[in-house]
């Protein structure tokens, strides 16, 4: 029986392909397929950055990156995999631009000197509703001459739903055709599949499988695609709850209390199951946590439990975990 494979739309998963040092090669692949170059135009180097290093100043909202890169003419590519739709979402990708973009110059040095960003947003899910095409490509252009006002801001978006591949005839997909059509079901693809396509599309597969062959990586992953379904259920439940509690009332004060009670137990719910996941992913990651930290937990609000669920893949020890917490307490007491 062969072992199942980690699914590299999963942003934890896509992130330990592209966003490692010993993977840059995968990496400088997919970017060249996705910005088209010619033979002889291919960029030929890239330095993956840390993304954590774009600390927030004290007041600034901290943003996460997935995979932030430089290449050898200096250009700045910030690629994200975004697994659910969230509200402002467009937004987001744009604050997300603009702070990679303000991040390059150090004080004493001039405008002259930003080179440009390209972000590239890679979604598990439908954006544009009324756009039939998997990838749309924005820059900022006068809107009756069409003029490009500048080439410092390029946005990417590929919706993977979109994308539908001819699984008879992998070898007449062209490279970036193969790299999404990786990232969309790479979980499975048939090892001979792999074979009729470039080296890097087969070395990404083996890293996958390596991947999925770890089995930290994969309680993490577990504990991933776990949040995601608590989120869907449990948004499902609060809105089912809030709506179902107040519809037959007969009187307009009956419908309000009961949307009220609704609302009320929606959120406990919300909460308990916010709680829970964060207990399941913390007891997978620091086995050796104090009972007294997990229970910190309970005293944390619905904002703040979302809060700290969004991060919990990302601390290093239960130490950074109880620190997080206390932050957000102090926050809340001020």
């Amino acid at each position: 029986m062969s072992t199942p494979l980690m699914a590299p739309r999963i942003d934890f998963v896509f992130k330990a392909l592209f966003g490692a040092e010993q993977n840059k090669d995968l990496l400088l692949n997919l970017l060249n397929a996705i910005l088209s170059r010619k033979e002889g135009e291919l960029m030929e180097k890239v330095v993956i950055l840390n993304p954590d290093q774009m600390k927030a100043l004290r007041y600034d909202k901290p943003i996460k990156l997935d995979v932030q890169a430089r290449d050898e003419q200096g250009r700045w590519y910030d690629i994200e995999m975004q697994c659910e739709n969230q509200p402002a979402f467009v937004e987001r990708i744009l604050y997300y631009w603009a702070r990679t973009f303000g991040w390059q110059l150090e004080e004493g040095q001039g405008y002259h000197e930003l080179h440009p960003v390209i972000s590239i947003v890679f979604m598990n899910f439908t954006l544009l509703k009324g756009e039939p095409r998997y990838h749309t490509f924005y820059k900022w252009r006068e809107v009756e001459s069409g003029d490009i006002l500048s080439e410092v801001a390029q946005i990417h978006l590929f919706e993977l739903p979109k994308f539908k591949a001819e699984v008879n005839s992998p070898e007449s997909l062209d490279n970036l055709e193969q790299w999404i059509w990786f990232l969309k079901e790479g979980e499975k693809m048939e090892q001979d599949t792999m074979e009729r396509w470039g080296p890097e599309l087969i070395e990404a597969y083996q890293t996958l499988k390596k991947l999925s062959r770890d089995p930290e990586r994969w309680l993490e992953y577990e504990a991933r695609l776990k949040f995601f379904k608590d989120q869907i259920s449990m948004q499902h439940a609060h809105y089912i709850e809030g709506r179902e509690e107040g519809r037959e009332e007969g009187r307009e004060e009956g419908r309000e209390e009961g949307r009220e009670e609704g609302r009320e137990e929606g959120e406990q719910l919300l909460e308990g199951g916010l709680q829970q996941a964060i207990r399941t992913i913390a007891k997978q990651r620091f086995p050796r946590m104090r009972s007294t930290t997990l229970a910190l937990v309970e005293s944390l609000s619905v904002p703040q439990l979302q809060k700290l669920l969004s991060q919990m893949l990302e601390f290093e020890s239960s130490r950074e975990f109880r620190t997080v917490i206390k932050r957000l307490l102090e926050v809340e007491k001020k």
